[in-house]
């Protein structure tokens, strides 16, 4: 390139750098500055966990909340997509609310629109409970999924649905060394070691009432418990800072045009 050119179109080139990277940020943060700068809802769900006997009807309880800055708009809507556990269905708690539920019962779509009647953007959990009937083993875990459009944080947006759940697996390692006594082997109706831990399990006449019912706190899944940024989140931050790359790799070279050219004029 000509000294003449590079004086004359390295101003220019530097220039569409600083366009790149401006523009390059604006453009992939432009669709995400209106919920950030309102603030926006943060929603987020709970539960509690249920227990009770096969073919018996459990309350599972579950809450909403607003963790704000902003209350729901009068136009939002707000969907709620609830899973029974395995070996559960749901059989009541659905009626006062716009839901879909599927015919066997195993799932329901539920909508809101507006502020939620009790629920104030400070994060206070407002509780309700489904009614679940347990037709057999329960096998695993339900869920309570929320989404909205209007909510910048889908890190506690889901909660994991339990009943009859046998929580982190036991151990196999013994709590403690077995202490060798001189006593007859275990066989031996004088131990009663071998007949004590049956008496830590829930006893077969629990009824549904049994279940804590108390201020407990909404257990939350792996995602829920994660404080750092969205996967949404991070993904824009890479293409922005790669935009951002680009951009000063153009006025890299713009620089460097400009310092040769100036090399060959002298």
């Amino acid at each position: 390139m000509s000294r003449a050119a590079t004086v004359a179109y390295g101003p220019l080139v530097i220039k569409w750098g600083w366009a790149a990277v401006l523009g390059s940020s604006a453009a992939m943060l432009l669709p995400v500055l209106p919920a950030y700068a309102t603030g926006g809802s943060d929603l987020a769900v709970g539960a509690r966990p249920a227990v009770g006997k096969v073919n018996s009807v459990v309350a599972l309880e579950v809450s909403i909340a607003n963790l704000g800055p902003e209350q729901l708009g009068t136009a939002t809507r707000v969907r709620f997509d609830y899973t029974a556990p395995p070996g559960t269905r749901f059989v009541g708690g659905f009626e006062d609310v716009d839901c879909n539920l599927r015919e066997d019962s195993t799932t329901a779509e539920c909508y809101t629109v507006g502020p939620w009647t009790g629920v104030k953007p400070d994060g206070t959990p407002l509780w309700r409970a489904v009614q679940v009937r347990i037709d057999g083993p329960v096998t695993g875990r339900g869920s309570l999924k929320v989404t909205c459009s209007c909510d910048p944080n889908r890190a506690n947006d889901q909660v994991p649905l339990l009943v009859n759940d046998p929580g982190p697996a036991a151990s196999s390692t013994p709590l403690s060394s077995p202490v060798p006594t001189t006593s007859a082997p275990a066989r031996s109706s004088t131990q009663p070691a071998a007949s004590a831990a049956p008496t830590s399990a829930p006893s077969s006449d629990a009824t549904p009432e049994s279940a804590p019912v108390g201020p407990a706190a909404p257990v939350a899944t792996g995602p829920s418990a994660d404080p750092g940024l969205g996967s949404a989140s991070r993904t824009l931050i890479i293409i922005v800072l790669v935009a951002v790359l680009v951009g000063l790799i153009v006025l890299a070279v713009a620089v460097y045009l400009l310092r040769r050219g100036t090399e060959e004029g002298s």
